[in-house]
């Protein structure tokens, strides 16, 4: 369910995605109630394109449980198990599932009006993990887990500056478990941005953001394996795919012209 909010000039709108993992909707429909409590219902025409699925394999070595699980331990005393593996392993799943309910609970929080303008800033660097990679953790040889990787992991130098992908609000700047030290940008009708596994963060939560402002530096804090800035996007309650809010005649073709709004690329 995507809700949508009226503008000054009285028009209706919306964000509204696709699941990643659904590749064949029933339907979109929209729904619409007026005052007398009469409910309005009309389909919507849409073309869905197949995902290219990809897979990792992501091997969990020794060095890398002695350097990350003692300090989840430490933190999350609920995540102790007998050995390192199993700490890993209830992080990796339970403390994962708490994080993006976390997350993705916060664009519900989002201002009424959008607060971006034109293509997203893409960190510079080399991409190093995809948005819905299938990711497979071997141990010794032997698959001990899975999980969608949300968000697209990009390398640069160690401890570089992260700016603001586009102009928001920041709504939530600490430390978020696995996702380490974390900024994320309100952009307006329930789109924001997230940036994560930070070192310093440079902006304290109410803080209104302008694009390309500093927000904070590059890192390897929560389960990250090296230095590297992970950044997401969500709409309403769904991870939603980064790359194509960095596209400017995406976002003129798809978003601002169906919104009736003018902006620049």
């Amino acid at each position: 369910f995507f809700h949508a909010v009226r503008g000054d000039d009285n028009i209706y709108r919306a964000l509204f995605c696709i699941p990643f993992n659904m590749d064949h909707p029933a339907g979109i429909v929209v729904k619409a109630w007026d005052e007398a409590g009469n409910i309005g219902v009309g389909g919507l025409a849409f073309r869905i394109f197949p995902r290219r699925k990809v897979q990792d394999k992501i091997n969990i070595t020794d060095r890398f449980l002695q350097r990350k699980m003692p300090g989840f331990a430490s933190r999350y005393p609920d995540l102790a198990g007998p050995s390192l593996i199993d700490i890993f392993l209830k992080v990796n799943k339970d403390l994962r599932r708490k994080n993006n309910q976390f997350l993705l609970g916060l664009s519900f929080q989002s201002a009424p009006e959008i607060l971006w303008h034109g293509a997203f800033r893409r960190f510079p660097g080399a991409r190093k993990a995809g948005f819905a990679d299938e990711r497979h953790y071997f141990y010794k040889g032997r698959e001990i887990d899975q999980a969608f990787h949300m968000g697209v992991d990009i390398a640069s130098v160690m401890h570089a500056p992260v700016t603001a992908s586009n102009s928001g609000k920041v709504v939530f700047c600490a430390d978020n478990g696995i996702y380490g030290n974390t900024v994320v940008i309100d952009h307006g009708l329930g789109l924001m941005s997230l940036y994560a596994h930070l070192n310093q963060m440079s902006v304290t939560k109410g803080q209104v953001v302008k694009k390309g402002q500093v927000i904070g530096t590059t890192d390897s804090t929560g389960l990250a394996g090296g230095d590297h800035l992970h950044f997401g996007m969500m709409l309403s309650g769904n991870f939603i795919n980064p790359v194509e809010w960095w596209d400017g005649r995406w976002i003129r073709d798809h978003i601002t012209s169906n919104l009736s709004l003018k902006q620049d690329r």
